[in-house]
């Protein structure tokens, strides 16, 4: 069944089969198979969540085997919806076994990321080699891959990954930014780090 989910693959209510042609329906428009089993239910239990009273969304989440107590019933849309959608969804024990089968550990993989990212040398330069080798013991170095502004919008939180050395609450640090180079250091800050999130 999960095979059949992606691409051009229809069901045909009619026969009741998949076929990679959109079959002709009277009554509706065909729906390739990953939006008829997936996305369909998932935005009417959504629309639910959000939309409806709460007895019948009891009644609804019943029949999913998810029981609410009139208490979390009667919260507010965006954490009913976190509510019931972590009983839908269960622990995030899929996407964890994803990430342990699919991406490689930071040893395996630094060398190639430090080809993609660093302009520097990448022989006779401590800097690359302690990347390269994942060392904690080098210069710090953190590729950051994105910038989240803050709620007043007068800073950012950096999404990034620490490359070697070790960084901690406190350290004052050298934000390079994508114009940065040796000859012109318009494009750099030195920051205090005030949090760290893992």
């Amino acid at each position: 069944f999960a095979a059949r989910l992606w691409g051009d693959i229809y069901f045909n209510p009619n026969t009741r089969k998949f076929q990679k042609k959109a079959p002709r329906l009277e009554d509706k428009e065909p729906q390739r198979s990953f939006v008829e089993f997936i996305l369909e239910p998932l935005w009417k239990l959504y629309s639910q969540i959000v939309g409806e009273d709460p007895k019948e969304l009891a009644a609804t989440l019943s029949t999913l085997g998810i029981r609410l107590r009139g208490e979390e019933l009667s919260l507010s849309a965006v954490p009913l919806l976190k509510l019931c959608l972590g009983h839908f969804f269960g622990g995030a024990n899929g996407f964890t076994q994803m990430v342990i089968d699919h991406i490689p550990p930071p040893n395996r993989a630094a060398k190639d990321k430090v080809e993609q990212i660093y302009t520097g040398p990448l022989v006779g330069n401590n800097a690359a080699e302690s990347m390269i080798s994942c060392d904690p013991k080098g210069k710090l170095m953190v590729s950051i891959t994105k910038l989240y502004p803050t709620q007043d919008c007068l800073s950012f939180d950096a999404y990034g990954r620490v490359m070697s050395g070790v960084l901690e609450v406190g350290d004052r640090v050298k934000v390079l930014g994508e114009g940065y180079t040796k000859d012109d250091e318009e494009d750099m800050s030195v920051q205090t780090v005030s949090k760290i999130w893992v």
